[in-house]
């Protein structure tokens, strides 16, 4: 920036911020990156200026209005949902504030700025480097982020005149300085936040935080061109703030495509919206981006929950807004979400994760906020006693594990078996444990074990089974991560080869994949899953889905109903953090779901935890592939 004296303050102090602003020079320019927020109506806003501090603009009036009689004459707030901000602004004369309307990924932030600032210091109109900022985010950003170019607004004073680089005001001089409040770049928390980022070697990979903005589900082409179309515009009008045309654009997109519940969870957001409803806020952290099906299937628990839950007249009267973000399956990134949710105090809850792994990593810092979380998948024992902030409505591993090690010594005969697993796993290995301990105890023996990943010799699925028979296995148990379920095929594939040993598999085997590309190799495989449509406690849910959905739903879409379910009914005595946490750890709670009875004892395990074996079936009439309930 040509002429320019820039001071930046790093996390300030409020003190700090307030003398500053009363510098005897006076500044030009005050610029802020990081967390904002604006009130209900736009009436007024805050800025987080530290880890711990935030300041609403009606708290720095005294100083914007000393700021702006020694010559302020804009102010930048590169950060999410600036409106209300620019509200107070105006009130101090302030004559120009370019701000984001609404949620604001880093890599749209960062984007906007340098445009803006390479036409504005070359001289160019601030109005006019406004227009060519958001033309290039739209030819440069659009296949990302498709509404970004709506984001950046400027608002004027009706006093004001043309601004210019560096003509500012009677002074006439260049710029003298720029006050930046928190360093560019610097990472905001709060609802509807999309502002976090995370270094690779590629550079900047933002984690991605949607209400109704942006789309976190890759690969949007494959529902077809209307679709994509309705979908696409009902999220710029979302982000403009018309919620009206918003929801009647989700709405043409979900009659195309019934089966998507992000385009569901953001008309539902909308018309709370449209409504000035009094909400409250879950935040769903999953991993859109790397395990599709699976976050897939839980966000249509979470949608259905939370449109039943709002139709029904809300939870005590408000209703429930939902905060999407995608964790990228990354246990650095799944911290780093949690530290962002748990500082935000607009979050009461939080439905997470899609694995065990990430459910640890981010446990702690979920903690520390006091923020209760209630995993719908995550199923590792390491989770039990891991926090008195966790629960979960699935049943963990030793529960799973019992009724398979049960199913293969009495029903199968089985007393030497052989155990693939993923040593990088937690979830995994937590399953293994809990089936070698629990099958020795009935008189059975784990024969070998055989890592799919980091095995000494490799892993050759041939070679390990033959050696697995040699030893004397009679039966096949897998335990694959979703990321190596490819591998479990192969061993399904070496079984076939060798003359058929009976198999049994975890939850993560309960995938589509598994029907679609383990066929015929995968039949008769015994499985362990929660829940089962066709055995489902309350018989209304699976029928209500498959209404909604138009689709059948699997186990991973009732636990996270039954989450959601679950933190509704602990906020109907208090709606708060303190609240939802008190309720869910009296050991009187109650709750009904999809899967009957809702409760948690002292570990925060669920209390008489279901367990459904399933097994892989062919039908003779149809010849589809599919998943049976079987008697336990």
């Amino acid at each position: 920036m040509p002429q320019a004296n820039v001071e930046f303050l790093t996390k300030p102090s409020r003190q700090r911020v307030s003398d500053r602003l009363r510098d005897p020079k006076g500044w030009d320019i005050l610029f802020f990156a990081g967390h904002s927020d604006s009130h209900p109506e736009d009436s007024d806003g805050v800025i987080q200026i530290n880890d711990q501090d935030s300041l609403s603009l009606s708290e720095l009036s005294l100083g914007l209005n000393a700021a702006a009689e020694r010559g302020l004459q804009l102010v930048i707030l590169n950060s999410c949902k600036g409106l209300g901000i620019a509200r107070s602004i105006a009130e101090v004369r302030i004559p120009y504030t370019v701000l984001m309307r609404e949620e604001v990924s880093d890599q749209v932030a960062h984007a906007f700025l340098q445009y803006f600032l390479e036409s504005f210091s070359q001289g160019e109109p601030l109005h006019r480097s406004l227009r060519i900022a958001r033309d290039r985010l739209d030819e440069g950003l659009r296949d990302k982020f498709p509404t970004a170019s709506w984001l950046p607004v400027v608002c004027q004073h009706p006093s004001a005149s043309v601004l210019r680089w560096p003509r500012f005001g009677p002074r006439n001089r260049a710029l003298q300085a720029a006050l930046a409040v928190g360093l560019l770049g610097l990472v905001g928390v709060g609802i509807g936040r999309m502002i976090d980022s995370k270094m690779s070697q590629t550079g900047v990979d933002p984690i991605a935080f949607s209400q109704g903005c942006q789309s976190l589900v890759p690969q949007l082409e494959q529902q077809g061109k209307e679709v994509l179309r309705h979908k696409k515009d009902g999220m710029a009008d979302f982000c403009r703030g018309d919620y009206q045309t918003a929801i009647a654009q989700f709405e043409a997109a979900l009659q195309r495509h019934p089966n998507d519940p992000e385009t569901r969870i953001y008309k539902n957001n909308a018309q709370n919206r449209l409504d000035k409803a009094e909400t409250v806020t879950i935040a769903v952290p999953l991993p859109m981006s790397q395990d599709l099906d699976a976050s897939l299937e839980i966000l249509r628990g979470v949608a259905q929950a939370q449109e039943e839950l709002n139709q029904a007249g809300g939870i005590g009267g408000k209703r429930l807004q939902l905060l999407l973000v995608d964790d990228d399956n990354d246990k650095t990134s799944a911290a780093k979400i949690a530290q962002r949710l748990s500082q935000n105090a607009e979050v009461i809850g939080v439905i997470c994760c899609n694995t065990s792994d990430l459910s640890l990593a981010s446990v702690e810092a979920y903690t520390t906020g006091k923020l209760s979380v209630i995993a719908p998948v995550a199923t590792a024992v390491d989770l039990s006693n891991s926090s008195d902030y966790f629960f979960r409505t699935v049943p963990n591993d030793n529960m799973a594990a019992k009724s398979l090690a049960e199913y293969a010594y009495y029903k199968l005969g089985s007393s030497r078996a052989v155990v693939y697993f993923n040593e990088q796993s937690d979830y995994s290995k937590s399953l293994k444990q809990a089936f070698s301990t629990e099958f020795s105890r009935l008189g059975g023996e784990v024969v070998m074990d055989v890592d799919f990943v980091s095995g000494k010799t490799g892993f050759n699925p041939q070679d390990d089974l033959k050696a697995a028979k040699d030893k004397g296995a009679d039966a096949i148990v897998l335990f694959p991560s979703g990321n190596v379920l490819d591998k479990a095929f192969l061993v399904m594939d070496s079984n076939v080869k060798q003359g058929q040993l009976p198999m049994l598999a975890g939850d993560d085997v309960y995938n589509s994949r598994t029907l679609d590309l383990g066929g015929d190799k995968a039949i008769g495989s015994v499985l362990s899953v929660p829940w089962h449509r066709d055995n489902s406690p309350d018989p209304d849910f699976p029928e209500k889905a498959n209404a909604l959905w138009e689709a059948q739903v699997s186990w991973r879409t009732a636990m996270s109903y039954d989450a959601v379910l679950a933190i509704a009914q602990a906020l109907k005595t208090d709606p708060s953090r303190s609240g939802v946490y008190n309720a869910l750890a009296d050991p009187n709670f109650k709750a009904r779901g999809a899967s009957g009875t809702i409760q948690f004892d002292d570990s925060g395990d669920r209390k008489d935890a279901p367990t459904q074996l399933v097994q892989i079936m062919r039908d003779p009439k149809t010849g589809k592939v599919y998943f049976k309930p079987i008697q336990n």
